[in-house]
């Protein structure tokens, strides 16, 4: 019988019986298993704490330390919580044997000991840890899967979720505020478009290690709650929970900034990239997770439009600024639906015979409750909404037939 490591699984025999060690070793070592002693139970936790075991057998009665007490020690041990531990003990009292289930016991012996069943029942201890082990296994893969980022190791969204809600939750009785910080890559694409997604993968493997970081260099001499997450392809968010969330949170936003300006390196190039980030602090800018993250989106969003490797901190007037906004996006996806975009022509003249040499098309857009929008806000709204190839191919298109009709003419 051995592991899938390929080792004989181990079984500690503490009992200060000698002759009771000597009958379990061998009772053991015919079952397949590699066997260590001791004495008492200060013995065996010094093992416990040295070596991997598969199960523990304790006797009851042991000096120094007894067998429930020992139970109690091993259980508070991370590498044993899932040890099977069989106490052996020649009470068969009730009592005994509930005390020993409420210490953390897997199962009990009681003396005298019925040899010819002692190997079948050691197998079966072992084949069931083995079983319970596999399937904690299981559940923290599933954890991990549903509650962590696979690419950084980061908490996700919904991790983040839990733990910003409760930091609400504490602050709303411990009198600190909560700050959100909202990062966004500016340009990442180029990265992922230009030297692939493995590439891409691997920047936003460096990026999280610089941020989680920087916040711990702000955070850890703080009595300050922390919590790091990657929601989006190149989205990342901070939540801090403290008495002066708001100043911590520019030092954070400031330090972010500061160690992504640093170059990345790829095959001897340097990668530069930057960060656009928002931060909304709960009460004033939302007393939900939900409603924080909004506002810092929109934060992270006027900073990216204002200049990029900036920080802005939410205010009212952005939310205006943003409902204005999707509006206008609205317009726009409208106007292109129903053709009412325009091209108009300037004129360009040669500089040596001052006659037209070419004509340049403009676009050209007047929304009925708006007036007219200036070139450059259709552009910049379009490439920020998705729409600025729609917006291309409708010039093309319209240029094209404007050009067609001027020659049938």
């Amino acid at each position: 019988m051995s592991k899938d490591d390929g080792r004989k699984p181990v079984v500690l025999i503490a009992d200060d019986d000698e002759l009771m060690q000597l009958m379990l070793s061998e009772a053991a070592a015919a079952a397949g298993f590699e066997t260590v002693v001791a004495a008492d139970g200060d013995e065996a936790m010094a093992i416990a704490g040295k070596r991997p075991l598969d199960i523990v057998l304790l006797d009851v009665n042991m000096p120094k330390l007894d067998g429930f007490a020992c139970c109690d020690a091993l259980r508070k041990m991370r590498e044993h919580h899932l040890t099977p531990i069989v106490m052996v003990t020649g009470d068969d009292d009730t009592d005994s044997i509930n005390n020993a289930f409420q210490r953390g016991a897997t199962d009990f012996i009681s003396k005298p000991i019925n040899w010819s069943l002692l190997a079948h029942r050691l197998r079966y201890i072992l084949r069931g840890s083995d079983n319970l082990k596999e399937l904690h296994a299981r559940e923290r893969k599933i954890h991990k899967l549903a509650y962590f980022d696979d690419l950084t190791g980061l908490p996700n969204r919904e991790l983040l979720r839990e733990k910003t809600t409760q930091m609400l939750a504490d602050a709303s009785s411990g009198g600190n505020d909560v700050a959100l910080l909202y990062l966004d890559m500016d340009s990442f694409k180029r990265i992922n478009d230009s030297f692939g997604h493995g590439v891409g993968d691997n920047m936003l493997a460096a990026v999280a290690k610089r941020l989680r970081k920087a916040l711990d260099t702000i955070t850890g001499p703080l009595d300050c709650t922390s919590v790091l997450a990657r929601v989006g392809g190149d989205e990342f968010i901070a939540t801090i929970s403290t008495g002066s969330a708001t100043s911590i949170a520019r030092s954070i936003a400031s330090e972010w900034i500061e160690c992504l300006d640093r170059p990345f390196m790829h095959d001897g190039n340097e990668l530069h990239m930057t960060p656009s980030i928002g931060i909304a602090v709960a009460p004033d800018h939302g007393d939900d997770f939900d409603g924080l993250m909004k506002n810092a989106s929109t934060a992270m969003y006027v900073s990216k439009r204002n200049s990029l490797g900036h920080c802005e901190e939410f205010c009212d007037s952005m939310y205006i600024e943003s409902l204005q906004r999707v509006q206008l996006e609205s317009a726009l996806r409208d106007a292109l639906r129903n053709d009412r975009l325009d091209i108009h022509f300037q004129p360009i003249y040669s500089v040596e015979t001052g006659e037209i040499a070419k004509l340049e098309a403009v676009l050209r857009w007047h929304d009925e409750s708006r007036g007219q929008i200036s070139p450059l806000t259709i552009v910049a709204l379009a490439e920020e909404s998705g729409l600025i190839l729609d917006v291309n191919r409708w010039v093309v298109v319209n240029v094209c037939r404007r050009v067609a009709a001027w020659q049938d003419d």
